[in-house]
């Protein structure tokens, strides 16, 4: 039993150690005059950056919907606090969405670093989720509940024998 224990033991931790590839993150941004989305990685590719100024990444399955009507973008850009912070994402000459607020990344504007949680811009929201759990977290999970099966069928066997 203790053999099994330490082997387990040994599973998690290079489970939880090994570095954990780029989360895929939703973002979805609501305002009063409509909403945008897209997916992107946490730590995304860089198209081009500003020195000192904003980072335009790669996103996929970007939408814009404003007044009923949907478009497609590719382009999007986060400025950095300097710059008043925020985002914008263009479609063609001009942006289609441009709000400021705090810097929205980490990192710098060549090797940007995007986290999960709720930021407030001057004229809406802007919410970043984890798409699905890292490996970690998985990992995590399922020695917990194999943790808690073997506590129940140790707690099982003290009453059978007493």
């Amino acid at each position: 039993m203790k053999a099994y224990i330490a082997v387990a033991a040994s599973c998690a931790a290079v489970l939880t150690a090994a570095a954990a590839p780029a989360a895929e993150l939703t973002f979805l941004y609501t305002s009063a005059s409509g909403s945008t989305s897209w997916t992107q990685s946490s730590t995304p590719s860089v198209l081009f950056h500003g020195l000192g100024s904003y980072t335009d990444v790669i996103v996929h399955n970007g939408t814009e919907t404003t007044g009923g009507v949907t478009q497609t973008f590719s382009d999007l850009y986060f400025r950095n606090s300097v710059n008043s912070g925020g985002f914008f994402v263009q479609n063609g000459p001009s942006p289609i969405v441009n709000d400021h607020g705090p810097q929205i990344y980490s990192g710098s504007e060549a090797n940007p670093v995007f986290a999960a949680g709720v930021y407030t811009l001057d004229n809406g929201s802007l919410t970043v989720t984890d798409a699905v759990p890292e490996p970690a977290a998985w990992s995590m999970m399922l020695f917990g509940v194999a943790g808690l099966g073997a506590m129940a069928r140790a707690s099982r066997r003290r009453r059978v024998a007493a």
